[in-house]
């Protein structure tokens, strides 16, 4: 599989519902393993591109009905997402919410937007987004 294709199919994977999958079918174990290592490595760079999409993104393979496949899977498995397991055995749900808003301060931030820059774009930021920004 060549890049442009695999990129391609990553592209698809937004437009899926949170569970559902895209099969990919290979014809060998080893163009199995070839065609993953072209989708991690597509994923990777996606990562840096835009994170969120990527942690979504689950690639892995199986064998199923006498064929090898490559399965795409969007998940809504985010790093926001943690387990707590107490000293009893009890397991809690935590998670760590970034609004759509800290995110796009974020990448202004990484863009090298100024405070004023932010503020035109964004409107006045608290105090607390000031100080969690660098301001």
């Amino acid at each position: 599989m060549n890049r442009e294709l695999a990129i391609e199919w990553l592209n698809r994977l937004p437009t899926l519902a949170f569970g559902e999958e895209l099969f990919i079918p290979v014809g060998s174990r080893r163009e199995q393993k070839t065609v993953e290592t072209v989708f991690q490595r597509e994923k990777r760079i996606l990562a840096q591109i835009d994170p969120e999409q990527a942690s979504q993104t689950h690639i892995y393979s199986t064998f199923r009905d006498q064929k090898f496949w490559v399965i795409l899977r969007r998940m809504d498995a985010t790093q926001a997402v943690g387990f707590l397991k107490d000293a009893d055995g009890t397991v809690k749900r935590l998670t760590v919410e970034q609004s759509q808003r800290s995110r796009r301060l974020d990448l202004m931030l990484q863009d090298g937007l100024s405070l004023q820059e932010i503020e035109e774009i964004e409107g006045a930021l608290s105090e607390e987004e000031k100080r969690y920004l660098g301001f």
